[in-house]
């Protein structure tokens, strides 16, 4: 029995040096994990340091350069989901690093990279130009090689952060600095274009009639002078002009309850008005406008925490935000807040309506992961079936002839409603003329991805008449009058009609077609393949005898 335990006692202090042997050295797990990462291989780099990262979660480095990597992965998928995930898990660890050691000089130099090179609704840019504005003032006091090492980046990447935040005195100033940390080359060059890029600029910002001539005004205004005129753009209808002069104002006075009111109904004014021109400049352009109503929203219920009306329209403006806001559980919170405390009827009835639509979200959401992780099985069938909407007929007796028509079910809903193309091509796959665009893609034209088979066939020749608001789930009927995008009626023999639709943020696609005959007879085509265009028909109507 004694020798039995002496024998077991052996077999474990053996396995206990072979794991000690086993686990990577710190050091050694960095150097491969760099390795791995230039050669491109960043999936097997991040599992590496996570397994060094379980064995010594507080080793700063690991850490940072964890946090790191993932948020790199983040920009290497198109599914935003996952992108969400990386970018969670990656500050989460930075976050984690900077609150271990403040003034060390590398995960402030990783965070402040990542931070700049979110989208802006994350609202992450800020952060980011803190933390390299610090990284440049530490680098500047290190040895020469570690200054080398991350002044010269760091610098580049906070010149970007003050252009994409439009101070582009400061990005001049700061790509200056950094143009000599780059040394001969490409990289020099690219930095000395962006600086001729950047005088243009400067130049072009101080001629702009409109927001920027506002907000410069608005610095030389007392507050209740700024708030009035900006009611006076309000009531002209100027509406950016209003909103660049109350940013200016709210910048100086945060709290000023009645410019954060004024400022709220501007920027609800223009997030109401749907996707326009100004998409295809900023493709953010509505997204930036959400998270500005809900920082603006959270701003007055920190300031007015008593008022019921505001909690309940804070409530409100969250479950009706899109999914990426990311703020449908604290709309759930503040609508429960809203039922618990002192309301009329009218304000719970309007909770508990309220209430119920975020319920059916978070219903939509469950259903869509169904839909693309599980699909073929029995639950995905169910979930398709129960979105499929009925069908609707057309009256032919209400046709302008000779014409075709398009009818076709989009089959599916995800969080927000898809971009969808209905368009003509030749029987040889000429481009003929778009039927209809969904909104974003229709402005965004060449900067659109969601539509590529429309993008390349079209051109965008032809958007600014058929780009309409974004259609749902349901039962949808085009007409087409045989004129091409030149409004030319077309020669009678075959032609393609073309639906494409990319939902999001699933990324489900599809694309269909259906052939016809344009002549003297009918002719008449069914496509019915797949979820997200489950059924598309189109009919030739020839002129009437």
């Amino acid at each position: 029995m004694k020798n039995t335990a002496i024998i077991i006692l052996c077999v474990l202090v053996c396995a206990s040096f072979s794991a000690l042997r086993a686990q990577e050295n710190p050091q050694d797990a960095l150097k491969k994990a760099r390795q791995l990462q230039q050669e491109g291989r960043t999936e097997e780099a991040i599992g590496l340091l996570e397994k060094a990262y379980a064995g010594e979660p507080q080793h700063l480095e690991i850490c940072a350069t964890l946090g790191f990597y993932k948020g790199m992965m983040a920009g290497k998928t198109q599914d935003f989901m996952e992108a969400g995930k990386w970018v969670g898990e990656a500050f989460t660890l930075l976050d984690k690093a900077v609150a271990m050691a403040p003034d060390s000089p590398l995960p402030r130099f990783y965070r402040g990279i990542l931070s700049i090179n979110t989208p802006e609704f994350l609202g992450k840019w800020d952060q980011g130009i803190s933390d390299l504005e610090l990284l440049v003032k530490l680098a500047e006091k290190s040895p020469r090689q570690s200054r080398n090492e991350l002044l010269g980046p760091g610098l580049l990447h906070l010149a970007r952060g003050y252009e994409k935040r439009k101070e582009f005195s400061k990005a001049l100033d700061t790509y200056t600095k950094a143009r000599p940390l780059a040394g001969p080359g490409e990289m020099k060059s690219r930095i000395s274009a962006s600086i001729e890029n950047l005088k243009k600029k400067i130049t072009d910002q101080k001629s702009r009639p409109v927001s920027f001539a506002a907000a410069e005004k608005g610095k030389s205004m007392d507050p209740a002078t700024a708030l009035n005129a900006a009611r006076d753009l309000i009531n002209a209808k100027e509406w950016e002009k209003a909103r660049a002069l109350l940013k200016t104002l709210l910048e100086k006075e945060p709290g000023n309850l009645a410019a954060l009111k004024t400022q709220l109904r501007v920027v609800g004014e223009l997030a109401g008005k749907g996707y326009d021109e100004n998409v295809y400049h900023d493709t953010d352009y509505r997204t930036n406008l959400a998270f500005e109503v809900v920082r603006l929203m959270e701003k007055l219920c920190e300031l007015e925490p008593e008022n019921i009306e505001m909690r309940l329209q804070k409530g409100t403006v969250n479950v009706e935000m899109p999914f990426f806001v990311n703020r449908l559980d604290q709309g759930i919170k503040d609508l429960n807040m809203v039922l618990e405390g002192e309301s009329s009827d009218a304000q719970k009835a309007r909770a508990l309506y309220y209430l119920g639509k975020a319920h059916q979200k978070k219903m939509t959401t469950y259903w869509i992961k169904v839909a693309k992780k599980y699909r073929g099985t029995r639950a995905a069938g169910e979930v398709f079936k129960s979105l499929r909407p009925a069908m609707q007929r057309l009256d032919p007796a209400k046709l302008t002839t000779p014409c075709v028509t398009i009818d076709f079910v989009l089959g599916f809903r995800d969080e927000l409603a898809p971009q969808t193309a209905v368009w003509i091509e030749d029987a040889d796959g000429e481009f003929v003329k778009t039927i209809y665009v969904s909104g974003f893609c229709g402005f965004a034209k060449e900067k659109q991805v969601d539509l590529p088979q429309w993008g390349k066939k079209s051109e965008f020749r032809d958007v600014d008449g058929v780009t309409g608001a974004s259609i749902d789930r349901g039962h949808h009927i085009y007409v087409w009058d045989l004129k091409d995008f030149n409004g030319q009626t077309v020669k009678p023999g075959e032609y393609r009609v073309r639906v494409e639709t990319h939902f999001w943020p699933s990324g489900l696609y599809q694309r269909t077609e259906a052939r016809i005959q344009v002549g003297s007879d009918k002719d008449s085509a069914v496509t019915e393949k797949g979820n997200m265009i489950p059924y598309l028909q189109v009919d030739f109507h020839p002129a009437e005898q």
